[in-house]
């Protein structure tokens, strides 16, 4: 019962979109000759305005790319690169993760990684 129903909902669905591309091909067919006996319109008037601008600015840029293609433009000066001082290896963060002097150490990495904290196992509790 429902394959039937949706054979023939399928079916009336083909007859639907065929019956639409072909009257939408017609419709299409009858507008080309109307499309095309239209006289062209003028671009809009922002349009002369950008190619204005866009021929000021290469008049402007064209002597430096010139200069550059050339070779006679000089580069920018160096800018020295400051160091900075070498940090001590026992800062603050890591000094406060160490474990106490009597406790076991499994591995100095593990000590000194900042989220030692979350990696360290805590205790199960028994249920009785």
């Amino acid at each position: 019962m429902l394959l039937s129903i949706f054979v023939i909902t399928q079916i009336a669905l083909d007859i639907a979109i065929v019956g639409y591309l072909l009257t939408n091909g017609r419709r299409r067919k009858a507008a080309v000759p109307a499309r095309r006996a239209q006289p062209r319109t003028a671009p809009p008037s922002w349009y002369q305005d950008f190619l204005a601008t866009a021929e000021d600015l290469m008049v402007l840029v064209e002597p430096v790319l010139d200069l550059a293609e050339s070779g006679g433009l000089a580069p920018p000066p160096r800018v020295p690169i400051q160091r900075l001082p070498p940090r001590s290896s026992k800062s603050a963060r890591t000094s406060s993760l160490r474990k106490p002097p009597g406790s076991r150490l499994r591995c100095e990495r593990w000590v000194n990684s900042p989220l030692s904290r979350f990696q360290r196992r805590r205790p199960r509790s028994r249920v009785a």
